[in-house]
Parts: C-alpha cells; structure tokens; sequence
C-alpha cells in the first residue's frame, strides 16, 4: 500500500484531499496482500547477510524492473489500483459517503460507527451535511455538487434507517425525536421553495420512518399473537392434567369404599374417616 499526501483536484462532489483530513492508500489489485517471495522465508539462507539472500534479493529486483519495463512499454498494461481511505476524520469520512455513491463503504461505515461516534452526534453532522447542500451556490458546478450531495446524503440516512432501525432508532428515543423534529421543521422552510429535489427527498425520508415504524409494529404484533397463541394451546393440555387427577382420585376412594364394603362397621367408619 503506497500512502500519498498531495492534494488532488477532480471533478468528484467529494472536498479535496486535505492530508490534515484524509488519507488515502492505494492497492495493487493484481498484488496478493499473503503471497511471501523467496526472500521472506524464515531459514538460514534469508538472513541479510548470506550470499544467498543477496542473491535472490537481486533476482527479485532485476524481475520487477523487468515487469515495470514490460509495462511501460505498452506491450502489457498495467491495471488502475484501487483507492482506500486509510485514515479520516468523521466529518471529512461523511462527507465522503455522501458525495459518492458506495454501498459497500456505507455499510462498512454503519456497521463500524458506534466506535467513533454516537448515534445521536451521527445524526446531527447527517442534518448538517444537507443543509450544507442547501447552501446558495457561487458557481454551475457547485450547483452540481450540492444537488449530488442532497440526493447522497438522502440516500445516506435512508440506508441507515432501512437497515439499522431496530438496532439504533429503536431503543433511541433521542435519536427519533431528533429526525422527527427535524423534518417536520424543514418541510416548512421556505429553502425548500427554491429546491424543489429537496422538498422531495423530504417528504420521500418521511414516508420512510413511517414505513420502518409500520414494519416494526407488525413485527411486535406478530410476536405477540405467537405468544398468546402458545399460551392458550398450553392451557387445554393443563385442564386435562387436572381433570385425569381428579378422576383418578375419585376412582382411588371408590375402590376404598368398595373393598371396605366387607368389613365390620367399625373398619368402615375409620376408613371413611381417613379417606
């Protein structure tokens, strides 16, 4: 992994590459992260000294120089490596989920999180990043990248909601009184007159809580009717228990009586009497 620090201007929506922010890594797709050369063995002939070791350290280099020489002459061209983000703050790590579409970092993300940051501070710097893209826009290309920043953030935060309900809005009451209040207020500002695609994503991230709420009530519903419905297939089973005792018991004193029946009255009496 080659880690750079230069700065980097692209027409992505994502902010520039500030080393003080972000970090990024770059890694060889062809490459295999456990493949060992020769050199790394762990005999007596790897050590640093041995003629050996020095022998085959040159041979691994005259084959690399090799291969980049084959490359660059265009006789075998060399796939694009792959960029990974190696080290972030939070708010620079958002604000890259939002302005490029990834779904796979988005999980990574949501899945990993909670180490960093909190639910509740997670949702504030999501409010804050699409009232970031309501901003006035000092160009065409910034309109671009506010538009591609609603429409990712939106998508942020229906994923978060879509997969992460029962694990973190519902045992946040916080957290739920946040977007709740939070919509509700913006689909009353005015800013919204002057974006229309935010008025819908608004109304669309509304009728998704409702749908998530909806889902999870059916879920509680479902449980709860299992639950009484065992209940009361326990309970025939019980009353047959007790009804077999008590004709059992019932049976037992009448063989008492009737094999008392033979004895003088005295014997009778005291086996009523016990009975």
């Amino acid at each position: 992994m080659t880690v750079r620090f230069s700065l980097r201007a692209d027409e992505s929506a994502a902010p520039r590459d500030d080393p003080r922010f972000v970090i990024w890594g770059e890694v060889d797709p062809e490459r295999d992260p456990y493949d060992e050369t020769p050199s790394s063995a762990t005999d007596m002939s790897s050590h640093p000294n041995s003629s050996t070791s020095r022998r085959r350290m040159t041979k691994d280099r005259h084959q690399l120089s090799e291969a980049a020489s084959f490359d660059s002459k265009g006789t075998g061209a060399s796939k694009e490596s792959k960029r990974v983000l190696v080290a972030a703050t939070i708010e620079r790590w958002i604000a890259q989920l939002t302005s490029e579409l990834n779904y796979d970092e988005l999980l990574i993300f949501f899945l990993t999180y909670r180490t960093y940051v909190s639910a509740v501070d997670l949702g504030h710097l999501l409010i804050c990043r699409f009232h970031w893209a309501l901003g006035e826009a000092t160009s065409s290309r910034d309109e671009m990248v506010r538009r591609i920043v609603r429409v990712r953030t939106f998508t942020a935060i229906r994923y978060w909601l879509l997969t992460f309900f029962d694990v973190d809005f519902v045992p946040n009451r916080e957290l739920r009184l946040l977007f709740a209040d939070w919509l509700n207020s913006l689909r009353r500002d005015p800013i919204l007159q002057r974006h229309r695609d935010a008025l819908k994503i608004v109304r669309q991230l509304r009728k998704v809580i409702l749908d998530c709420k909806d889902a999870h009530i059916r879920k509680l519903n479902r449980a709860s009717r299992k639950s009484t419905d065992k209940r009361r297939s326990a309970e025939p089973q019980f009353a047959a228990t007790s009804t077999l005792t008590s004709i059992s018991m019932a049976a037992s004193r009448l063989r008492a009586l009737a094999t008392s029946a033979s004895r003088p009255p005295m014997e009778v009496l005291r086996t009523l009497s016990t009975s």
